[in-house]
């Protein structure tokens, strides 16, 4: 339980990939049972050196777990959604294939994609958009090059039953010349250093600033902004860190 991305390579190999959820779910003679680590450290769970145990082990942190029993697996996963959070209910075309790959780069490739999916008789509702739709990664924005029309594209696509779905990455690219930033900076949305200035990290679009989310204006400024998406038929959105919300569940 310790992932990350690693950008190069993508091979077999690399083990620590993405992210882990520490959820164990235990099923035996019909009676369901789960085990959830509240901890973002570096843990194991050690299912196979004994016969008689299992073990969760922890590098660093508090060693806060929940247990939930169902007795039916439905009723384990139910609860379990209940602390740490639920998506609304997606529409419908949101449950079909989606394709998506790093990356089309320019609104002939994605055309010619969408012309070979019905072409072939492929069922398809969804064409995901990476990072090379963008102005330098600037988030917001679609290459004037590369996509130089958008708003025709969307709205030929949805004629052909396809919704598009851009990646969103809460990276803004430093420039001064560049509204979200200079937005982001005038009206304080951006995380900061302890001494008081803003934290700049290199990302995608290289140094760049993080919207910091902890504060509820925040949140609203950046969520308004996704208008420049919907506005254009855009009905979906890659986000690409999602955070989960907490409820109530009767959970010992």
């Amino acid at each position: 339980m310790w992932n990350t991305d690693v950008y190069a390579p993508h091979v077999p190999e690399i083990e620590a990939l993405y992210q882990s959820i520490p959820l164990l779910l235990h099923v035996h003679d019909g009676t369901s049972c789960g085990i959830f680590l509240d901890n973002p450290g570096r843990t194991a769970f050690d299912m196979r050196s004994r016969t008689d145990v299992f073990s969760i082990e922890s590098k660093t942190g508090d060693y806060d777990y929940y247990f939930i029993y169902g007795p039916e697996l439905k009723q384990v996963i139910s609860c379990y959604t209940a602390l740490t959070g639920r998506m609304q209910m997606p529409p419908k075309w949101a449950l079909g294939y989606h394709q998506s790959k790093y990356s089309y780069k320019s609104e002939e490739e994605v055309m010619a994609l969408a012309r070979a999916f019905r072409d072939k008789r492929i069922p398809c509702d969804v064409i995901h958009l990476d990072i090379h739709y963008m102005d330098e990664y600037r988030v917001f924005t679609f290459d004037s090059d590369r996509f130089p029309q958008p708003r025709n594209m969307i709205s030929e696509l949805k004629k052909m039953g396809f919704h598009i779905v851009p990646i969103v990455d809460p990276g803004v690219k430093q420039d001064p010349k560049y509204p979200v930033c200079r937005e982001g900076v005038l009206e304080d949305r951006f995380c900061k250093k302890l001494e008081g200035e803003e934290y700049f990290g290199d990302v995608w679009p290289g140094r760049s600033a993080f919207p910091d989310f902890t504060k509820q204006e925040t949140a609203a400024w950046w969520g308004d902004l996704h208008r420049y998406y919907t506005d254009m038929g855009i009905g979906g959105i890659w986000n690409d860190m999602p955070a989960a919300a907490s409820s109530d569940c009767g959970i010992s």
